[in-house]
């Protein structure tokens, strides 16, 4: 008998969304006829009110909502049921018809029928909602931002995060025993919720709200979401901070993109603080040009045992191998390799500086304050050893762009090897 009702209750919505006929036209009539008939079933107990009331929640009917109130059903049973219902059919004039009723309630169940909007991603339902005094959206320890990351609807975010009572800093876990997520994807910071899920607009939302960057930069590595990593680099994240746990987790999820990437953009920055150690020590040795093998050792060395000192002995062997092969050993190779042929003291070769500045294509420029740095390194070194050298190209050249490709050529033998013999070209 409940088929008979719905295939009613059907007709009754196909007609309220026709265009809208004189009150008393045939449309107006059938519309009568059914809902007689839906009384005439009640009536003969073959279907209850509250049945036929949920058809006509889940159908969307607003006709047979306000007909059925009328005839005495409780809104309001079962906790709010069909008010819950309503918002996840995103039924919204359903919901206004509703909500007009005062015995409906919609904070109850600590406010599970926003949580639902915004999970779903239903920004008209949700906005009907929140124009409800009684709704608090920062419910639940701030279930609802937390839901509104899975689906990724940027206007429910915008709209939850426009309130005073949602927190997207709340790091407290939502619960699970009222929302019924078994999964433990609430179990976590908004945040977390978004980079898991991939949703970069919105990580990007509450980075700008003063969520923690380290919780999503754990996410990213766990989730696998290299787009969020790259974000979070060029957001001056310091890649430095657990650095041994974000390569382990991603290490331990097999995602081996990820790990590559870390791998390198910390052998970038490494690279970087080598240098900014010997700017910041030897200014002199920078200005001039000269560097000594021993001094650059000893650096390199302090640089890395920085780094490995974040590692504990928690981390797995085979993750610290990772870290040395990929790491320390690729930089070490690079950078020492430029001064293999001298044995106490070389000019910083200029190609070397060329190679950290130009990063490798498939890494980000993220790395904004580092590049200003090797910027002001550049212009120091070219600046001095043009003044020295500029005789010997009998050349008008003010910067390393004027040169030909020949002398510049000729002047990066000159830089390592100052002995060079360069003529003219």
């Amino acid at each position: 008998m409940k088929s008979v009702i719905k295939r009613l209750i059907t007709e009754i919505k196909l007609s309220e969304d026709q265009p809208h006929e004189l009150e008393e036209g045939p449309t107006q009539h059938r519309i009568n006829d059914c809902l007689n008939e839906i009384s005439v079933h009640i009536n003969s107990e073959y279907v209850t009110l509250d049945q036929a009331f949920e058809l006509a929640i889940e159908l969307g009917s607003k006709r047979v909502i306000k007909y059925l109130l009328e005839q005495g059903v409780n809104p309001a049973a079962n906790r709010n049921y069909a008010l819950r219902a309503t918002v996840e059919y995103n039924h919204v004039e359903c919901l206004r018809l509703l909500l007009s009723d005062e015995r409906v309630d919609p904070a109850d169940l600590d406010n599970v029928a926003v949580g639902i909007a915004a999970e779903l991603g239903h920004p008209e339902s949700l906005s009907v909602l929140l124009a409800d005094p009684r709704v608090n959206a920062g419910d639940n320890v701030n279930y609802a931002i937390r839901a509104s990351a899975i689906k990724g609807n940027l206007e429910v975010v915008n709209m939850l995060l426009a309130r005073d009572e949602v927190d997207p800093l709340d790091n407290d876990v939502a619960l699970s025993s009222i929302t019924g997520d078994t999964t433990g994807e609430m179990d976590v910071p908004p945040i977390n919720v978004a980079v898991s899920n991939g949703h970069l607009k919105i990580v990007e939302l509450f980075l700008n709200r003063g969520c923690s960057m380290s919780n999503a930069m754990f996410e990213a590595c766990r989730s696998n979401r290299l787009e969020v990593i790259k974000l979070l680099l060029s957001r001056n994240y310091n890649i430095f901070h657990n650095i041994g746990v974000n390569i382990q987790e991603a290490h331990e999820h097999q995602h081996i993109e990820i790990v590559d990437f870390l791998c390198e953009a910390l052998r970038l920055k490494l690279i970087v603080e080598i240098y900014r150690v010997h700017i910041e020590n030897n200014p002199a040795q920078f200005i001039t040009g000269f560097i000594h093998i021993d001094s650059l050792e000893k650096q390199f060395r302090a640089a890395v045992n920085k780094i490995l000192s974040s590692m504990d002995t928690y981390y797995l062997e085979e993750t610290r191998k990772i870290f040395e092969v990929k790491i320390i050993q690729k930089t070490q190779q690079q950078f020492m390799s430029k001064f293999s042929q001298i044995q106490t003291s070389v000019r910083m070769p200029l190609d070397l500086i060329d190679s950290i500045v130009s990063f490798d294509e498939q890494l980000p420029k993220v790395f904004g304050e580092e590049n200003a740095l090797l910027d002001k390194i550049h212009r120091f070194q070219s600046t001095h050893i043009m003044y020295n050298l500029k005789f010997r190209f009998a050349s008008k050249a003010k910067d390393l762009n004027d040169l030909t490709p020949f002398q510049r050529t000729q002047f990066s033998h000159a830089i390592i090897f100052p002995s060079y013999s360069t003529g003219d070209k």
